[in-house]
Formats: structure tokens, sequence, C-alpha cells
């Protein structure tokens, strides 16, 4: 296998898109990364907010089985319950 080396701003946009898809620093984290190391504002914008919205549908899809599955234990079924009573 012949190694290949990627450009640096292909690199330093993945490390933009993997922050704005963890939770904690989601699009707040990404664009001053971005900006940080020197990509144009654009590019950053628009990366940060595609990988922000990337994780949603897989999160949809799976939430409802993970749900059902943790409800097996008291403590997560009267979580859930709470949760959908107030938040519906």
């Amino acid at each position: 296998m012949i190694p290949v080396e990627l450009p640096s701003e292909i690199l330093n946009l993945a490390e933009v898109a993997f922050v704005s898809m963890l939770p904690i620093a989601e699009v707040r984290g990404g664009i001053p990364l971005g900006i940080a190391l020197g990509i144009p504002w654009w590019k950053v914008f628009i990366v940060a907010s595609a990988a922000n919205i990337f994780p949603v549908p897989f999160i949809l899809k799976l939430f409802p089985p993970i749900e059902h599955w943790l409800r097996q234990w008291n403590t997560w079924d009267r979580f859930f319950t709470w949760l959908f009573k107030n938040f519906k």
C-alpha cells in the first residue's frame, strides 16, 4: 500500500467536522477551531454546520429501540415516563 499525504486543509476540515459532531462543543467549538487553524470562514461554516446535522437521522432512528431496551430497568422507565409526559 502506498502512503498518501492528505493536504493539511483537508485534515484541518476533518478536525472541524469531528469537533462539530461532539455534543459538548458542537458548532460553537468547531467554527472557532477552524478559524484558528486558518481556514476561510465560509468553508468552516459549511463543514461545521453539515457535520453538526449529520448524526441527527441516526440518533432519531436509533432512539426508539434504545429507549425500549432501557425501559426494562425501573429507573430508566420512570425517567422516560417523566420525560415524555412533561415534554410532549
